[in-house]
């Protein structure tokens, strides 16, 4: 079964520090959902249907990423000099030697290499290098050439090294595609899926479907969980295209895992203002 449906998991979070957006505490309960005395003193049910609690550690900016789909690809686990991420998308400057392949870039979150303090957006760090684990090592794969971390946008680019090309494949983990970019803001009630690497969950539910909530010009909400490690991953929409960069996971008191999303085409835009380059995603047929 390549896609998990509607099947809501339910997370207990405990706090939240991934770049919630202000104002994010009165989302709306999503419609259908229960919460009664049961199992472990409550039972969860989504449209009457009963859904899995899975508890988790607090929300970090970052964590140790344990999913099963390796390489650099939408959906595989990285390592920082913050700790642990997964991938969104690869996106390849066409206009800069195409068949060399120099300029391709991994994205992941901006809070995977900025911290609280010093500039929110930059492309100089004090220690640029990601690695990913290849055939049983730690590779270094490449070094981030930019990252936002401010207000709605929280988007960073890996430039990939010959190792992170030769490793690279634009096909995102379980789903596939992503099959274009998603321009434009994301509808309440659209489904949307992606596959990350949270602690426990990565291990194993790491392929996950969303339903949104709300969406703006910078970000989108979506029912659903999510844990430490899975910040940086791809969304992608029912067509496939990539849509949108996990970064937060917000607190709410009926228990259901509230994700929130920076938009890749806004995100996208603005960091290929700053370095230079004309980027786009690379596609990949859906599975």
């Amino acid at each position: 079964m390549k896609r998990l449906g509607l099947a809501f998991l339910v997370t207990v979070i405990t706090a939240v520090t991934l770049g919630t957006p202000a104002g994010a505490a009165q989302l709306p309960r999503p419609a259908g959902l229960r919460i009664e005395p049961g199992l472990a003193g409550r039972a969860v049910t989504m449209n009457g249907k009963a859904c899995n609690l899975i508890s988790t550690d607090v929300a970090t900016p970052f964590g140790v990423a344990t999913g099963p789909c390796g390489g650099v690809r939408p959906g595989a686990p990285l390592r920082t000099a913050a700790g642990g991420c997964t991938f969104n998308f690869l996106y390849i400057d066409l206009a800069r030697d195409p068949l060399s392949g120099q300029d391709i870039y991994a994205g992941t979150a901006g809070h995977c290499i900025i911290g609280s303090t010093g500039p929110r957006e930059r492309t100089t760090f004090a220690d640029p290098r990601v690695f990913v684990t290849i055939n049983g090592t730690l590779t270094h794969i490449g070094d981030f050439a930019y990252a936002r971390l401010d207000n709605q946008f929280d988007f960073a680019l890996v430039r990939l090294n010959a190792a992170g090309r030769a490793a690279g494949n634009p096909q995102m983990c379980h789903f596939g595609g992503p099959t274009g970019l998603r321009n434009g803001s994301i509808g309440t009630g659209e489904v949307l899926q992606h596959y990350g690497n949270g602690v426990g969950i990565g291990a194993a539910v790491p392929a996950r479907s969303h339903v949104a909530l709300f969406g703006n010009q910078y970000e989108f909400t979506t029912a659903s969980f999510a844990a430490i490690g899975d910040s940086g991953s791809g969304m992608t929409d029912a067509q496939g295209r990539a849509a949108g960069v996990l970064v937060s996971v917000l607190n709410v008191a009926y228990g259901s895992a509230i994700v929130n999303s920076t938009r890749v085409d806004i995100s996208l835009a603005q960091a290929q203002a700053v370095i230079g380059r004309n980027l786009v995603v690379m596609t990949a047929a859906p599975l």
